[in-house]
């Protein structure tokens, strides 16, 4: 249980990292996957980070987290660009509701990929 308390923190501070990069972003004129790339590249690092450290208390960063952590990642970007891709296209969502609704469904799946694969 404390390690998904922990995730819980690592991962409100990632989102909100995510949130707000994406959410400036937009506002200074980029595009929405755009916004999206540079929201998920900002909360990757404090999620990388955070979880090695705080999450999954591991000793340091080895080359076999980075590597599954940026398979993780890739995994992570690709259902923010479909999910951004399909709020703001095929729904018509405005583009604050389609970064808060992303944001939403990343924390499961990374903690359960995280927990049972990256850190492992």
């Amino acid at each position: 249980v404390s390690s998904m308390l922990r995730f819980g923190a690592v991962g409100l501070a990632a989102s909100a990292t995510y949130i707000a990069v994406a959410l400036l972003a937009a506002q200074a004129g980029l595009l929405p996957q755009r916004a999206n790339l540079l929201g998920v590249a900002a909360s990757t690092t404090v999620s990388f980070v955070g979880h090695v450290f705080y999450t999954f208390r591991k000793d340091g960063i080895t080359g076999r987290y980075v590597l599954r952590f940026l398979a993780l990642s890739v995994g992570v970007y690709t259902l923010t660009r479909v999910g951004t891709h399909a709020g703001v296209t095929w729904f018509s969502w405005p583009y604050w509701l389609v970064v808060f609704a992303v944001a939403a469904v990343i924390p499961p799946f990374t903690w359960g990929v995280g927990r049972f694969w990256v850190f492992r």
